[in-house]
């Protein structure tokens, strides 16, 4: 039902369609019997469809014309935003769920390495339950949400940072991950770029065009000064071991220690 609602709103130039998973939502149902209101018990997902208009009444029937457009799908608690302040309270509905996961799980940090996924439109329902599964069988809690017109996923796993098997954990999951996306015919970096995140999976992503990448490198920076390891992995980098910088290392080693000694874990820190 979601990618058939998205296909039928597309066709009204939306200017945002973004959708939230359960994933994403049961945390928020868990703290707040509230958003049963937006979500109900039983939805898999929330969709937003925001819409423009030279004017008010234009926009209006815009709005009108997306309810209109998805009315035979029987979506339970489709509901239209009536003016600004109600707009405002649903996308603040939207920014609400990482802070309740991470309430639910504490002692765990949101570690962001397969958060940009996007795939061809109709893959979309597979992409989401593959992802659910993949953490599942990690036992990682994540959440689940994107660009629902693009079929784009950001997905934001929390993980135990005192496990001592959080490297080989962080591997499994991108490994599955990265094996699903290039199933899908889709890509690891739908906006945001490969950076160091995904460097280790150049050469499988990019096949020979990853040769060409490097021996453009080593022409115009032969010393490797120019950000090393980003895109193209460094020498022995493994996303499991080498995703954090170094002070978000230390800061890492030092909640396992802490929590190791029974102490508290520092509330924050900044580079050194």
């Amino acid at each position: 039902d979601l990618v058939l609602a998205v296909e039928r709103v597309r066709p009204l130039d939306p200017s945002g369609v973004e959708f939230l998973d359960r994933t994403f939502l049961d945390p928020l149902r868990a703290s707040d019997p509230s958003v049963s209101d937006v979500a109900p018990p039983g939805a898999e997902a929330v969709l937003f469809v925001e819409v423009e208009g030279a004017s008010n009444d234009a926009a209006a029937a815009r709005a009108r014309g997306a309810l209109e457009a998805v009315a035979d799908l029987a979506l339970p608690g489709a509901r239209l935003a009536r003016n600004e302040a109600e707009a405002r309270g649903l996308w603040a509905f939207r920014r609400g769920a990482s802070p309740a996961l991470v309430r639910r799980h504490p002692g765990r940090a949101p570690l962001q390495f397969v958060e940009d996924c996007a795939v061809p439109p109709g893959a979309l329902p597979e992409l989401l339950r593959g992802l659910r599964a993949a953490f599942d069988r990690a036992q990682v809690p994540a959440a689940l949400f994107g660009h629902a017109g693009e079929s784009h996923v950001h997905a934001n796993p929390l993980f135990d940072v005192a496990d001592p098997d959080l490297p080989q954990r962080i591997e499994r999951v991108a490994e599955e991950v990265c094996g699903l996306v290039d199933r899908l015919g889709g890509t690891l970096s739908g906006e945001h770029g490969d950076g160091l995140a995904r460097a280790a999976f150049a050469r499988r992503r990019f096949g020979d065009a990853a040769a060409f990448f490097a021996e453009v490198r080593r022409t115009c920076d032969p010393d490797g000064l120019l950000n090393p390891g980003k895109i193209l992995p460094a020498a022995g980098w493994t996303t499991g071991s080498d995703l954090r910088h170094p002070w978000e290392r230390r800061l890492l080693a030092r909640r396992r220690a802490s929590r190791a000694s029974g102490g508290r874990e520092p509330a924050a820190a900044a580079p050194a």
